[in-house]
């Protein structure tokens, strides 16, 4: 049955707000936004949706904010989370997307569940058989979030693509 992420984590909501025992100073941002739709859809999600704490309250000053809107939202329609949300859709509507099947056995050792865990999927058929993510803080002195590229062996590499690859 296909499912929809209808109520991520929104870009700029207070993180206490989901969470009791977090500080409800803290907010959820673009990281966070783009964390949760990448699980959404590689755990076999036919799509998501993208919220913004001040957006969907259509907070402005003079208005009384619900759950920590600070930001007016016609601001906030710039904010980094909304225009990266049109990355990953470029990302995924490039590719066969819909042939994407969740394979957590890919996750060979790495966390599982909580804000670390790793999601990994497999294509069925195509160049690229998976993508999978690297959380940030993985290799020492660096915060650089990655991902590992895993390129099915059986499929020839035209000319073209290794001209883009720069090979």
């Amino acid at each position: 049955m296909p499912t929809v992420d209808g109520e991520p984590r929104y870009e700029s909501i207070n993180v206490g707000f989901y969470n009791q025992n977090y500080s409800r100073i803290d907010r959820f941002d673009d990281y966070d936004a783009r964390q949760a739709a990448y699980w959404s859809l590689l755990a076999g999600a036919c799509g998501h949706t993208y919220g913004n704490n001040n957006i969907w309250q259509m907070w402005q000053p003079g208005r009384n904010p619900a759950i920590g809107a600070n930001i007016p939202w016609y601001e906030a329609l710039d904010h980094p989370g909304a225009f990266q949300m049109g990355h990953l859709r470029r990302l995924f509507e490039s590719r066969a997307w819909e042939k994407l099947v969740p394979m957590r056995s890919l996750v060979v050792d790495g966390p599982r569940t909580g804000g670390g865990k790793i999601r990994a999927a497999l294509l069925k058929e195509d160049l690229i058989e998976a993508v999978i993510g690297l959380a940030p803080n993985l290799f020492y002195g660096t915060q650089l979030a990655g991902c590992v590229v895993v390129r099915n062996s059986s499929q020839p590499i035209t000319s073209s693509a290794r001209s883009r690859a720069g090979s």
